[in-house]
């Protein structure tokens, strides 16, 4: 009896050993990296996408192209030698992995204001063997759009004649303008005179600059105010963008009113 008993314990204490390798082997095969390995140890072939193609709005000289894989893991930071991605219109600049998901150009000057780019990827170089790019690999997106930010306007007295004025003024825009290319998008519109015929207009500035200052031809005054109208055509596109100025409107007017401070024009 005593020997049957030592053999049954000696049975009971195999039998647990073998549920906890069966566990072991259970708890192994599950903190195992899911779809990395085939039976044959290869790589299992993954598929990546991308989740954001964007400006770095603040700064505007990054461009970020985010992914739903770490690609760039283990290579933070580092500048790559060659080009991921070809970008058009092309810009000076390097391409680096901002973050693990996150692949950065970063423009040696800032991108052109309202312009448009296109982003191709070089999936030879983003992926590795057995790797798939899941959706597009090609996108299409614009810089921040060409505006007005101000006008100031004043007038000034014409000291030779006493009912004449000179309309005086500084246009603001958030990137630089050629003035000679605004010459010929200006317009002061007289009520008097019509549409037809506007108020010559001189540019005072005459390099590319965002503020474009501007003063017109003598201006006959009148006993009743009368409001001008200075507008700047739509077609106005900035210094080396390829984008319209505005996307809506055919003309942006900037009316004048009575002032008695003379800031606008009577």
């Amino acid at each position: 009896m005593g020997s049957w008993f030592s053999d049954w314990k000696n049975l009971t204490i195999a039998v647990l050993a073998l549920v906890v390798l069966t566990l072991g082997g259970i708890l192994l095969k599950d903190r195992s990296p899911k779809g990395t390995q085939t039976g044959k140890g290869t790589p299992t072939p993954g598929t990546a996408s991308v989740l954001d193609v964007a400006f770095d709005r603040e700064t505007q000289r990054g461009l970020n192209i985010v992914f739903d894989r770490p690609l760039g893991e283990g290579h933070i930071g580092e500048i790559l030698g060659k080009d991921p991605a070809i970008l058009k219109p092309t810009t000076g600049g390097s391409w680096k992995w901002q973050g693990a998901n996150v692949l950065r150009s970063e423009a040696t000057d800032r991108f052109a204001m309202s312009t448009e780019y296109h982003v191709a990827l070089i999936l030879e170089r983003l992926l590795k063997p057995g790797q798939t790019l899941k959706g597009k690999g090609e996108f299409t997106l614009q810089t921040d759009a060409f505006k007005v930010e101000r006008i100031d306007i004043t007038e000034e007295p014409v000291l030779e004649t006493k009912h004449q004025v000179i309309i005086r003024g500084n246009a603001r825009f958030n990137t630089q303008v050629n003035p000679e290319v605004l010459a010929t998008k200006l317009r002061l519109i007289d009520p008097l005179r019509g549409e037809q015929d506007p108020i010559p207009l001189e540019l005072e500035t005459t390099y590319r600059s965002q503020v474009i200052g501007f003063r017109s031809k003598p201006v006959e005054k009148q006993k009743t105010p009368r409001e001008l109208k200075l507008v700047i055509l739509s077609n106005l596109t900035p210094e080396g963008g390829n984008g319209p100025a505005y996307s809506t409107n055919n003309q942006n007017i900037y009316p004048t009113k009575p002032s008695r401070n003379k800031s606008r024009i009577i």
